[in-house]
């Protein structure tokens, strides 16, 4: 049971980390109009945590 529940946490905090990053990457963007590297920030974000959220969206459907 500790290993599902650890998983869990983790998806969790990698769908949180991801909209950090995605909303840091475009405060970037607004504020510094620094593009490029709001852009990785935003591209990060996708990358870190993009299976999570497709097993979120899965999830809702079914219920």
């Amino acid at each position: 049971m500790k290993k599902i529940e650890s998983i869990e946490w983790l998806s969790r905090i990698s769908i949180i980390l991801s909209i950090l990053l995605s909303s840091f990457g475009i405060y970037i963007i607004i504020k510094d109009v620094e593009i490029l590297e709001g852009i990785v920030y935003i591209f990060l974000a996708f990358s870190i945590s993009i299976d999570n959220w497709i097993k979120l969206f899965k999830n809702k459907k079914k219920s």
